[in-house]
């Protein structure tokens, strides 16, 4: 295995208040966290071994303890053991001497220096807690051993201090000396009377009623009286149920001139809105009928696919919703239509089996390390981590699966595979990144492939294989298409025998070729930026196609070898800038080879090489604004 190195340690043990527990009560565990990364620094994610041994000395000494751990998880170079929960500590590790901790980690060595376990673990070393000071007395309250509890009453205030180990005993009204603490109605001048309601001094109690509003304001000393309906004179203030409105019945519930009270069900929220005069109802539980929870503990289910089994007849008017919490789920996860599987998010939400999807599923918010499987089926697949041995995501017998915003990364074949006729999938926004095979293959299929990161895969970024005379159309727009092992041969788009591909406004760059066409396929090429790529901006060998390809409206420029060649084929080029490819004016822009020829019209373009004769068009002409022929 590669060599890993400790670069830094955090050392956290949990303290645990027993002073009324006995010795057996406490836990033998301590957790422990650390950061792991390889000897240049970088932060690891991986499952290793690593085993914890507790010395009596610095350097040498007695093992006392030691517990291995076979797969403890890294992230971003962080990891967290519980110490003793597999091997629990015996109680004669700490008895109030020194000790030091080792770590090995995977086939490493033991590290040095050891780790000096600090006093907080001796919390776990308590004999005889009876020993313990405690609490006797307070003023003749005896509890021997235990708390005494203060309580504040009438106008004390009690406000304890941790940080400084004080208890603060204070007034809460105000400390003028000349404020006394016992008063009288006439030193405070007490309300004695009220419009012949007798109290002396003491209060006398407003009751707001019917249409009056009572609001004190103690800052100005006032108490304010209104009314609560309309201010305007024809308003009556005696009013009966007629006169006002009121309801008096919602389907079938009579309360004539009152109010009727909506209470909220399962799953149902209900807002009141005063000013705007409305009530919302709403499912909180977002539209679905049946919400089960999948958890390592405290759920309704361990097992994400127990929790879809039990998901009874789904359909449009009974759909489910599978909430899984956070954890590692080893297990192969077959869906159901009409049920969404809804996870904690990519980071912290494992399957670490393949996902069959299902039509009208939704898989979102995983971590997925088997890969998801669509055959004929059109699920919902947003917001996951997906790799795999194989291909990230196969896609097959005319699924039609929306592919949005998730990262496809690190698989052992291409990232996405769409395989056969009709097997149209949208693939959107996502990160197809660093798959062995390629970025995105499709083999006879029409799949939309828009607004996709597809960067530093092998060989391929976008695959395009077909049979000739068979429609197969994919529309690739607004893609990044680049880094596709470009000291390697590696080609951003590929096509051959594949009808008509339309690629529409992409970058493609510093890849070997940009863009490489075969036999039988006639593209429509616009309004790309095929630039920086290591060999050639694009390459076409597409003789015998019955529809010649379009290049149009591009901008091919900083390929040092060529910026467009063609050979022996009728292709349509115009309207392009196609220029700079060789800063130092030796190679061409646009190189063809007969016996068929391009037409070459109304482009910017200030090479070209021409084997043999027979190219056509009209207006080209150099950056410099002089005409060149084609």
């Amino acid at each position: 295995m590669k060599p890993i190195r400790v670069f830094s340690l955090v050392f956290l043990i949990l303290i645990f208040a027993f002073s009324t527990l006995s010795y057996a009560d406490v836990p033998r565990m301590i957790n422990y966290q650390g950061k792991l990364t390889t000897p240049a620094g970088a932060l690891i994610d991986t499952l290793i071994q690593m085993i914890f041994t507790i010395y009596d000395d610095s350097t040498s000494g007695t093992a006392l303890w030691a517990d291995t751990m076979g797969s403890v998880e890294v992230e971003k170079g962080i990891f967290s053991v519980m110490l003793g929960s597999g091997n629990p500590i015996p109680d004669s590790v700490f008895d109030g001497n020194a000790r030091y901790m080792s770590i090995k980690v995977g086939g490493d060595s033991e590290m040095m220096p050891r780790l000096t376990i600090g006093g907080a673990a001796y919390a776990l070393y308590s004999p005889d807690v009876d020993t313990l000071p405690g609490l006797e007395s307070v003023d003749g309250v005896s509890n021997p051993g235990g708390d005494v509890d203060f309580i504040q009453q009438d106008a004390i205030t009690i406000t304890p201090n941790d940080g400084a180990n004080t208890v603060t005993f204070g007034e809460t009204h105000s400390g003028r000396t000349d404020n006394p603490h016992a008063v009288t109605a006439t030193q405070t001048g007490a309300l004695a009377s009220t419009d012949g309601v007798s109290n002396a001094g003491g209060d006398v109690d407003f009751i707001q009623q019917n249409a009056i509003t009572i609001t004190p304001n103690d800052g100005a000393n006032t108490v304010t009286f209104g009314e609560t309906h309309s201010g305007r004179t024809d308003n009556p203030h005696a009013v009966t149920a007629a006169q006002t409105g009121a309801l008096l019945s919602v389907d079938g519930v009579s309360n004539a001139g009152g109010d009727v009270d909506f209470i909220a069900g399962a799953n149902m929220t209900i807002t009141p809105n005063d000013g705007a005069n409305t009530i919302t109802f709403s499912s909180s539980a977002g539209g679905y009928h049946h919400v089960f929870t999948v958890a390592q503990s405290g759920g309704d289910f361990t097992s994400i696919q127990a929790a879809i089994d039990n998901c009874t007849s789904p359909s449009p008017g009974n759909t489910y919703l599978v909430r899984v919490m956070p954890g590692n789920y080893p297990e192969w996860v077959t869906c159901s239509s009409f049920v969404r599987l809804q996870g904690a998010g990519k980071h912290v939400c494992r399957i670490q089996g393949n996902v069959t999807a299902a039509d009208s599923c939704t898989i979102d918010g995983f971590g997925i390390e088997g890969g998801i499987t669509c055959t004929g089926t059109s699920p919902t697949i947003t917001h996951n981590i997906v790799n795999n041995e194989g291909v990230g995501i196969w896609i097959t017998d005319e699924g039609k699966p929306w592919i949005k915003e998730n990262e496809i990364v690190d698989c052992d074949g291409f990232g996405i595979h769409c395989d056969g006729w009709g097997t149209d999938a949208w693939i959107i926004a996502n990160k197809i990144e660093r798959n062995t095979g390629g970025g995105i293959q499709c083999t006879n299929s029409s799949p939309t492939i828009s607004n996709n990161q597809i960067l530093e895969n092998n060989s391929y970024g976008i695959y395009l294989i077909g049979v000739e005379g068979m429609p197969s159309e994919p529309t690739i727009d607004d893609n990044v298409i680049g880094r596709t092992d470009p000291d390697a041969g590696g080609i951003g788009i590929y096509m051959t025998d594949y009808g008509e591909p339309r690629i529409i406004a992409n970058d493609i760059w510093i890849n070997d070729i940009g863009i490489q066409i075969h036999q039988h396929t006639q593209p429509s090429i616009l309004a790309n930026n095929i630039n920086y790529n290591r060999n050639m901006g694009i390459q076409c060998f597409s003789g015998g196609s019955s529809k010649p390809p379009t290049i149009k409206g591009n901008h091919i420029h900083s390929n040092p070898n060529v910026g467009l060649d063609i050979v022996n084929a009728f292709v349509i080029v115009s309207h392009n800038n196609i220029n700079l490819n060789d800063p130092a004016g030796v190679n061409p822009d646009i190189r063809y080879v007969g016996p068929t020829f391009p037409m070459i019209s109304l482009n910017v373009v200030d090479i070209i090489s021409i084997a043999g004769s027979g190219a056509t068009g009209l207006f080209n002409v150099t950056t410099a604004g002089g005409a060149i022929a084609p």
